[in-house]
């Protein structure tokens, strides 16, 4: 595989899935090989756009939670605050000027600025910008546990702000929406989503519950290994532990021509 939006598997991956499927005993018909390529390239595809996305929001996040920061210093450094906005990525800035447009006439009892906020901001008064931003930004926010220290001792305990619906260093869930299927865990809930859709594919094509085990010594577990190297990316057997203990309880019942999960 030369590179994460590839939609179609090359001839050397096609034969590594026709050895996982030969694992199992499963004929590797090239229809079946095909049929099973596709679906895993696709798989990948999606893995490779949701995990461009989470780090698009990640760096949307850093951005407008370093801005905050920096307005609600003692001594908040103004030309620097008016520097960071001008130099926002795109994606943050236009966040900003989306919830600039919707909090503005409950904050200033005034039209929106007709240039747009961050035009606003290179002329804004200091006491208005700096009332903007902490406004503006943050959604309210907690206090999260300290970092702990090499001596098992904590650091004290900080104000977070709950920006896009994400409290940095709360450990409880704190977030909302969209925003927690991006962040928390963002590594291993990708490989589990992976693992997960990958499981649906081998059954989709070849008609048969994947084997259990998280080795590459089973046909679907050396499928997701040979499909996280292909991306780079660690963990294979942890990934495929959690899936398997997710999915361990999942109650097997007979159908016509198979088994079916309920």
């Amino acid at each position: 595989m030369t590179n994460c939006r590839q939609l179609a598997l090359e001839a050397a991956e096609r034969e590594w899935i026709a050895r996982s499927l030969r694992l199992d005993g499963i004929e590797a018909t090239p229809p079946l090989v095909e049929r099973l390529s596709q679906l895993v390239a696709a798989g990948i595809a999606a893995f490779c756009q949701g995990r461009e996305a989470a780090r698009a929001h990640r760096l949307v996040h850093r951005a407008l939670r370093q801005l905050w920061r920096l307005a609600n210093t003692d001594d908040p450094p103004i030309a620097v605050i008016r520097i960071a906005i001008g130099r926002l990525p795109l994606q943050a800035e236009r966040e900003l000027e989306d919830r600039a447009r919707f909090h503005w006439s409950a904050v200033f009892k005034a039209e929106f600025p007709s240039e747009g906020f961050v035009a606003w901001s290179r002329r804004a008064p200091v006491a208005g910008l700096l009332e903007a931003l902490r406004s503006f930004i943050a959604d309210g926010g907690a206090r999260v546990p300290g970092r702990t220290r090499p001596d098992d001792r904590r650091s004290k305990a900080r104000f977070e702000p709950r920006i896009l619906g994400q409290i940095r260093g709360a450990g409880d869930g704190r977030q909302d929406g969209a925003a927690a299927a991006r962040s928390g865990r963002p590594c291993a809930d990708a490989a589990d989503n992976l693992v997960m859709h990958l499981a649906i594919d081998w059954a989709m094509a070849t008609g048969l519950r994947p084997r259990p085990g998280r080795s590459d010594r089973t046909g679907f577990g050396a499928l997701v290994h040979h499909v996280f190297g292909w991306l780079d990316i660690g963990g294979a057997d942890q990934a495929l532990r959690r899936y398997w203990t997710e999915v361990g309880s999942a109650v097997i019942t007979p159908v016509e021509g198979g088994e079916e999960w309920r």
